[in-house]
């Protein structure tokens, strides 16, 4: 399994970081959780287009999380493939007026209560610019749920959620594999019961830290309340993201370890890639 962080920032524009993103790649199966604005450039900038995504999974419905959703669908109706005239790692959409050259890979849409009917009303004002597609999209939306995908080779991988404390319906993310590597994602939340419950031993727990110890919001995590999910659920390595810019004046990981020395801890960057 393959973490690439798209975005480790907020909605707050900064030079240094973009809004939540997450490539998670599971052999050839391509999982991208949340897609803040600036999302796609930086899926082109790791190496990949859009087309390959099959699965886009909202932790909830914040214009941070989701603007990119809309241009995703759009770009569906033109061609990606690389371009030899450009950089390694740059890809270009080419309009090839619908021939041949538009999605076909089925697309899964999963987010919580209250998704469909935002995607309902989101692609009802673009109208065909999104809605005219050749491709099959199937939408969930999900709370406490158990979904179970088989890769083309054959294995099975998970998708659980689980309801957090942040807006009217927010969900956080753990995506498993047979064996039980585990990787999770909580989306924005406080600190809760259930974002402790599901990030239980997780290999990898990529974790809103909005705010250094000094600084609390209500609905969001800062660095010591993040090191107390981190602590009580036994994670082994701690990523710490969705960074307001106040963030990068301080020393997180030494505030994370003030609470917790025992623990692993990353501070998130843009375009960094994790295996597990």
């Amino acid at each position: 399994m393959e973490i690439v962080i798209l975005g480790s920032g907020t909605g707050i524009p900064s030079a240094r970081r973009g809004a939540p993103g997450f490539l998670v790649k599971i052999d050839k199966d391509y999982i991208l959780l949340d897609s803040g604005p600036g999302s796609l450039r930086q899926l082109v900038r790791a190496g990949h287009v859009t087309h390959e995504i099959g699965w886009l999974c909202y932790t909830h419905l914040h214009p941070d999380h989701t603007l990119d959703l809309i241009d995703f669908l759009f770009s569906a109706k033109y061609e990606a493939k690389p371009n030899p005239n450009l950089t390694e790692n740059t890809l270009k959409f080419i309009d090839e007026g619908g021939k041949g050259s538009h999605r076909t890979k089925p697309l899964h849409l999963i987010g919580p209560k209250g998704f469909k009917n935002f995607y309902e009303q989101l692609t009802k004002f673009y109208g065909q610019w999104v809605n005219d597609i050749s491709y099959k999209i199937s939408i969930r939306e999900v709370e406490h749920s158990d979904l179970k995908f088989q890769t083309e080779h054959h294995s099975f991988w998970h998708l659980k959620t689980i309801d957090v404390v942040h807006s009217e319906h927010s969900v956080a993310y753990r995506l498993e594999l047979p064996g039980g590597k585990s990787v999770v994602y909580s989306g924005d939340t406080n600190y809760c019961k259930n974002i402790v419950k599901i990030a239980q031993g997780a290999d990898l727990l990529i974790l809103e830290c909005s705010f250094p110890g000094n600084i609390y919001l209500q609905g969001h995590l800062n660095s010591i309340l993040a090191a107390r999910v981190a602590k009580e659920a036994r994670v082994k390595k701690l990523v710490l993201t969705h960074l307001y810019p106040v963030c990068d004046d301080y020393d997180l990981i030494r505030e994370v370890k003030s609470a917790w020395p025992e623990c692993d801890v990353v501070i998130a960057e843009d375009l960094m890639t994790i295996k597990i």
